[in-house]
């Protein structure tokens, strides 16, 4: 079986996380008003910044050592600015790989490598997401996760809460 890993974004990443981007958002402005500018990009050099780098963590999600999204995270709620909460910003597996398993494998990853309090959200007009994080959520935290929705200027949806156990590393073991 082929590995889904994920790594840790460093600046020789950036035109590739500009290029999974400009992906992310092509598929993301049929459900909301996102709209490509004129010079060929979704989001200007500053707002690529903001969503994109000046966060908690950016990973690069790779399968068969390959490029296949990326995940970013905040390290304080998006909702209500908790700190301490991990919150996904952007999750982001290319369709090519989707229900294959990829996307659920970078997930669990993801929740392992930021043990602690989580909060996925998903906006009302996208059921497939929806759809995914209840059943990775359900599965990681074994049912143990609540679901409330929310409700930010035009924006709602629902947001699945949960505490990730993480998991321990190789050195830990020993």
């Amino acid at each position: 079986m082929m590995s889904t890993s994920l790594h840790p974004y460093c600046e020789a990443d950036r035109p590739l996380l500009r290029s999974l981007e400009l992906l992310y958002s092509h598929d993301f402005s049929e459900l909301t008003s996102l709209s490509l500018k004129e010079g060929g990009y979704f989001l200007n050099d500053a707002q690529f910044e903001q969503y994109f780098l000046d966060v908690h963590a950016t990973l690069i999600i790779r399968h068969a050592g390959k490029p296949a999204g990326f995940a970013i995270v905040a390290d304080h709620s998006q909702l209500d600015g908790r700190p301490g909460v991990h919150d996904v910003l952007q999750f982001f597996v290319l369709r090519g790989l989707r229900r294959l398993g990829v996307g659920r494998a970078a997930a669990i990853s993801l929740f392992d490598r930021f043990p602690g309090p989580w909060e996925v959200r998903q906006i009302d007009a996208n059921p497939a997401a929806q759809a995914f994080w209840r059943k990775v959520v359900a599965e990681y935290s074994a049912g143990d996760y609540q679901e409330r929705r929310w409700q930010e200027d035009d924006d709602s949806g629902v947001v699945q809460s949960f505490i990730a156990r993480g998991h321990p590393t190789e050195t830990e073991l020993t």
